[in-house]
């Protein structure tokens, strides 16, 4: 007779794993609000800003342009040759004995004064057009005389010539060379005849003039 296959134990179910609970996360606090009080700023300045035509044409050499308040200088600029300028003026907040709303503004180029002024307006940017120098001038007679020169270092004696009016009625300019020990001097179209090549501040000058003439110098 053919045996009877003994039944195979049905195996034990697995345990389903009960999942674990996951903490919520804490939230962040909100970051607190604190008030700033103002913060403290110093006034405006004004601002100018312009070119610069000097001696009847545009400088070809670097200019410092200054603004000057009450004798006392409130801005400055250095300028590349035939650059246009662009000059904050402090205001007295900024530094002492400056602008005001309502004040003077004057300005030099290179240190000789300017013809134009400016009225000081805080934060108010104003397009100026600076010419010079401003002049001095003196009635000359027919003859020799001696002036001071105010004209900067290295003035060319063309430069010095414009200044003077009639231009027809020059004879001649004259310095005394020290160091040499001999007189230079320049007459107008004889080059040839000509030793002085420029002339400097506080030169001795001599103005020769064949008719009474105006001649004009900077304002120092």
């Amino acid at each position: 007779p053919t045996k009877t296959p003994t039944p195979k134990k049905t195996p034990t179910p697995t345990k389903t794993p009960v999942p674990k609970k996951t903490a919520s996360p804490t939230p962040s606090p909100t970051p607190a609000i604190v008030a700033v009080g103002p913060v403290t700023q110093p006034p405006m300045p004004a601002l100018y800003y312009g070119s610069v035509t000097w001696l009847g044409a545009e400088p070809g050499e670097p200019l410092t342009v200054e603004a000057v308040i009450d004798g006392q200088v409130c801005g400055w600029e250095a300028v590349s040759a035939g650059d246009a300028f662009a000059i904050d003026v402090r205001n007295h907040g900024q530094q002492w004995g400056c602008g005001d709303d309502g004040e003077t503004v004057s300005f030099r180029v290179n240190g000789r004064p300017a013809n134009e002024t400016a009225t000081f307006q805080a934060g108010t940017p104003a397009p100026l057009q600076l010419t010079g120098p401003r002049l001095t001038s003196v009635t000359l007679s027919p003859g020799c005389a001696t002036l001071t020169s105010s004209w900067p270092a290295g003035t060319k004696p063309e430069t010095v010539r414009a200044g003077l009016l009639p231009a027809g009625a020059l004879l001649a300019f004259w310095i005394w060379d020290t160091g040499q020990g001999d007189w230079d001097a320049y007459i107008p179209g004889v080059e040839y005849a000509s030793s002085l090549t420029s002339v400097d501040e506080d030169d001795a000058l001599w103005v020769c003039v064949s008719a009474e003439a105006t001649y004009q110098q900077p304002v120092r």
